[in-house]
Formats: C-alpha cells, sequence, structure tokens
C-alpha cells in the first residue's frame, strides 16, 4: 500500500493521518479482505490443501490486522 507523502497528492477535502493513511486506503485495505473467498475456493481439489490453507490463514490474519489497525487510526483522528 502507497503511503501519502505528499498532501498535494490528494485534494484538500482528503483527511490524511499522522501515520500517512486516507479513509481511501482504509476502504482498500477493507476491499483486500474479501479477497479471502476467492482465495480459499481456488484451494479446493489440491494435494495440499492443508498447507495452502494454513498459508492464507496466516495471510490475512496480517490482512485483517492491519486493516483494523488502520480503522483504529481513523477512529482517534475523528475522521469515521
Amino acid at each position: 500500500m502507497k503511503k501519502i507523502k505528499d498532501i498535494k497528492e490528494f485534494p484538500a477535502t482528503t483527511y490524511i493521518g499522522p501515520e500517512g493513511y486516507s479513509r481511501f486506503d482504509f476502504e482498500q485495505e477493507f476491499m483486500n479482505c474479501w479477497s479471502i473467498i476467492d482465495d480459499l475456493k481456488s484451494t479446493l481439489g489440491c494435494s495440499n490443501q492443508d498447507q495452502i490453507v494454513e498459508a492464507i490463514t496466516v495471510l490475512y490474519a496480517h490482512k485483517f490486522e492491519k486493516c483494523f489497525n488502520t480503522f483504529e487510526e481513523m477512529l482517534r483522528a475523528k475522521q469515521i
């Protein structure tokens, strides 16, 4: 995910938090978490499905944690 380095990259109405995240970053992180459904479906019938599902579990734990952290930052900044 791209962090905002220059305030001029977005219109003045876009909130940019202290960590450089905007509400658009949060929306993108949230939408990325939905791909878990397709990822799990793609493992059906694989001989090493258990290993793949374990890897997906680790990946999505990280994605959801990142998404929630951004959400908390936006709440702290009173932007959502």
